[in-house]
Parts: structure tokens; C-alpha cells; sequence
């Protein structure tokens, strides 16, 4: 695979290969008759489904059609949704994990394009295009999504505010609706009601099997980042109102904990792509370099409200500390600057067995009180 050319990792082209199946001549694969227990990265709401591991695109249509009963069939990726978005009680739950190959990439359009299956994570994605300076546009706090999964969710990332969340680099994506039928679903094209329903749709308009993405040209995998500790939320606010136009990236931890003046003290991280004069003489041997330490798996040995708010309030004083005051022009890996959890694996662990509950929301920008209220 080169820059300069077309790379197709399975001789089938830019589109996904035919997978409607005559009823009268596919395999039905067997749906387990026995119930999985499933939830989400939350580890709550767990519910009892018929898992079903889809290998092929084939299959997910066979599954499909194959399904009975009320509760229909849902699909399923990687399991990172915080709530009980990727299961279905009684029903039946397509594993798209196995649908993980990248079809094509053009890197000669411009913008360049990337055909991938649902399955493929963005941790894989990211590792095969990054050698050739290519970047994935829009990156959540994980790379353990699948490209299925973050359409159906529409992720935002850190570029919320300059490039928007992922549907807005879709080309295109299959569908598998619930007539057995897969359409190829546009943002401009026949329907494209349909295809913005699906963007965000939490897998509710049909089975996402495959998409065409539009990706980035980058010099490096390095970003020079600018960090700013904030005393209360109005300082927060402030800095961000005034100061963000100039950063293609930015979030903020705050103190949810503290209260008084200091209520809503933050962490204020913005920042660009690196470029190679930016960086230092050894990353610049390896400017595409990945980056991505992992330091093992959480165990399950921790107890019910470990997560408490005793120990949030030492938690919340840690960060704060140890966050520079500020610092202009540091230059950090990509899981430095987005994924620091996902060093270790499965660290919703710490939650205890009960898991816990994640609360998501947003504003426009014009209603920033609306952020200021949430505090009280």
C-alpha cells in the first residue's frame, strides 16, 4: 500500500461485494437457542439475548431472515456504548466483531477515502493507515469502537467544535433493513433522510455492514498541545469562549466534586497536528510512529461504590495538581492526548460489579448558562 495509490486488501473494489443471497439457496445460519448475558461498557441494565458471530456479510443477512419472535435483531460491536444500546432481551444480537477487513483505501482522492466492514475498530484502522499519513477524522475517548458503532453513535471527539462528529465524514454506508434487503444509503443520494436517521441512530433503522469514510492527510502522529488549569467554571468558560478557534482540538476535565468558589475548576488541553518541524530530533526518525503503551488488564477484584465521594474528591485533587498550570507547545502521542484509559483494559472494573451510570449532554454553543446550571 502506498500514498500514491490505490490499496485494495481484498481485490473487491471500492464497493462491498453482493450480499443479497437468494432465500431460496442461502445457508440459514443457526441462531443460538441458548441466551447470552450482555451490557455495556457501563456494566449495568445487563440483559439475556441470542448472540449470533456473524463471519460473513452473507450471514448477517441470513441471520436476519432467519430471526422470529417480537424482539427483531439488534447489532453489536465492540460494547463500548456507556448504557444497553448494543443488546436486545429475548431477542437476537449480531456480533459484527468478525466483519473486520478494510477493502479499499484511496489515497489519491482528494479528500482520501477509506472502504471498510462495520467490524473494523478504529485502533486497526488507525494502525494501517497512519504508516502511509493517513488519520482517522474523528476520534472518541476510545480506539475500541468499530467504525459500525461509531456511525450508529455518531462519536464526537475532541474536534467537535472545527470538523463535527463522524457522520459527517461518511460517503456512504450498507444497510441490512428489516426487509432482508441491503441498500446502499448516501448523504445526498435517493434517501438521504434515511441515511442521516442512521447516523446516530443507535442501530434502530437497520444493521450497519460497511461504510465509505473520509479520512485525513497528516505529517505526523504527534499533536503540540497547550494545557491551562482553571480555578472555577467561569474561568473554564471564559478560556474556552474566547481561545478555541485556534485549536483544531480541545476538552476540559472539570472538578464535578468541589463546591464553593472553586466549583468547576478544570483542566483545559487544546491543541493541533504536529508537524515535523515541530518535533524533536528522535521522533522525527519515526514521525508516523503509533504510539499506543498498554500496561495490562484491570482486574475483577474491586468492591461495590470503590468509586465514592471521598475517594472522587482525592481523585479530583490529583488531577487537578498534577495538570501544569501552564504549558504552551508540548508535544504528545496520540495516547497521551486521547486515549490515556486505554493503557489498561477493562478499567470500568473499578466501578465494582454494579457498574455505573454515565450521564452525556449537549449544548449550542450560544447556551453556555445551561452548562454553568448543571453545576448547581
Amino acid at each position: 500500500m502506498s500514498p500514491a495509490t490505490n490499496h485494495t486488501s481484498d481485490n473487491s473494489g471500492d464497493k462491498l461485494p453482493d450480499i443479497n443471497p437468494s432465500p431460496a439457496v442461502e445457508a440459514q445460519p443457526a441462531v443460538p437457542l441458548e441466551l447470552t448475558s450482555l451490557h455495556g461498557w457501563g456494566r449495568t441494565a445487563a440483559s439475556r439475548s441470542h448472540l449470533a458471530s456473524i463471519d460473513s456479510l452473507a450471514d448477517a443477512v441470513s441471520a436476519l431472515r432467519a430471526s422470529t419472535g417480537q424482539r427483531g435483531v439488534v447489532p453489536r460491536g465492540l460494547g463500548r456504548s456507556y448504557g444497553d444500546a448494543a443488546q436486545n432481551a429475548g431477542g437476537t444480537t449480531l456480533e459484527l466483531t468478525k466483519l473486520n477487513k478494510i477493502l479499499h483505501v484511496d489515497a489519491e482522492s482528494e479528500p482520501p477515502t477509506v472502504t471498510v466492514q462495520a467490524g473494523v475498530s478504529l485502533d486497526q484502522l488507525m494502525k494501517a493507515l497512519l504508516p502511509f499519513g493517513l488519520w482517522v477524522p474523528v476520534l472518541p475517548g476510545t480506539r475500541q469502537v468499530t467504525i459500525g458503532g461509531a456511525i450508529a453513535a455518531d462519536v464526537h471527539g475532541k474536534n467537535h467544535h472545527t470538523q463535527g462528529s463522524f457522520g459527517n465524514h461518511v460517503r456512504s454506508l450498507q444497510l441490512l433493513c428489516a426487509d432482508g434487503e441491503v441498500h446502499t444509503v448516501t448523504p445526498d443520494g435517493d434517501d438521504p433522510a434515511l441515511f442521516w436517521a442512521t447516523v446516530g441512530g443507535m442501530g434502530l433503522t437497520g444493521v450497519i455492514l460497511g461504510a465509505t469514510v473520509v479520512v485525513q492527510h497528516v505529517e505526523t502522529a504527534y499533536f503540540t498541545v497547550d494545557t491551562d488549569r482553571c480555578g472555577d467554571i467561569d474561568e473554564l468558560m471564559g478560556q474556552m469562549s474566547v481561545g478555541d478557534q485556534n485549536y483544531t482540538y480541545s476538552v476540559a476535565w472539570f472538578d464535578a466534586v468541589t463546591r464553593g468558589k472553586h466549583m468547576g475548576r478544570a483542566v483545559l488541553t487544546r491543541g493541533n497536528k504536529a508537524h515535523l518541524s515541530d518535533l524533536s530530533a528522535k521522533q522525527r526518525r519515526d514521525p508516523l510512529r503509533f504510539v499506543a503503551p498498554e500496561f495490562g488488564t484491570i482486574p475483577e477484584v474491586f468492591p461495590n461504590r470503590m468509586v465514592n465521594k471521598a475517594t472522587a474528591k482525592a481523585f479530583s485533587e490529583f488531577w487537578f495538581r498534577k495538570a501544569p498550570a501552564h504549558k504552551v507547545g508540548q508535544v504528545q502521542n496520540i495516547t497521551q492526548f486521547f486515549h490515556p484509559l486505554d493503557i489498561v483494559a477493562e478499567w470500568n472494573r473499578v466501578y465494582g460489579p454494579n457498574g455505573f451510570l454515565q450521564y452525556q449532554f449537549v449544548e449550542p454553543f450560544e447556551a453556555a448558562e445551561l452548562f454553568r446550571a448543571a453545576f448547581v
